[in-house]
């Protein structure tokens, strides 16, 4: 009775991972989309409003309750300080430190830390050409993973079902 309830466990724990890591594709689309929503909002505020980087990432993080609203309200906060580190420095740590928990993957974040690498010290018409192109990459991207989504998905429920049965054979 106690092998029977204990292959169940294991079966649903397999099943479980599974299902969890096809989750985590649909969550990495949504973060992307998030950040492209978060870049459009740096364009207008660099285009249109002609606003100071640290003030346009607080009034975008104020619009954004998530990590990028954080991520950005960090990297405003630290620009303040008027230390010696550059909008790049800045950038980067924070995007290191606060988006490591999401979804994202490690190529995603060193696109973030790029962009943040070229604003600031470039001229207005440059940063909307930086701007411009990093919106295209994601977009590139998040068509890509869109168009792949169904499948992994599929691939890592099965592979979690067939992990649980395999596990419970050999085990058994």
């Amino acid at each position: 009775m106690l092998k029977i309830a204990g292959a169940i466990m294991i079966f649903i724990a397999c099943v479980g991972i599974g299902y969890g890591k096809g989750r985590e594709y649909k969550q990495r689309i949504r973060q992307l989309l998030l950040e492209k929503r978060m870049v459009c909002m740096l364009r207008g505020e660099i285009q249109y409003a002609f606003t100071p980087l640290p003030d346009a990432f607080l009034q975008i993080a104020g619009r954004m309750d998530n990590l990028y609203g954080v991520f950005l309200k960090e990297v405003s906060v630290e620009l303040k300080k008027q230390d010696a580190r550059t909008l790049g420095q800045v950038w980067e740590e924070k995007a290191k430190e606060i988006l490591k928990e999401s979804a994202l993957t490690k190529e995603d974040i060193k696109q973030l830390q790029a962009l943040g690498g070229q604003l600031g010290y470039l001229d207005t018409q440059m940063q909307l050409s930086t701007i411009e192109m990093h919106l295209e990459q994601l977009e590139n991207k998040i068509m890509s993973l869109e168009q792949e989504q169904g499948k992994r998905s599929r691939v890592c429920r099965c592979l979690g079902v067939f992990a649980g049965v395999m596990l419970n054979l050999i085990l058994l």
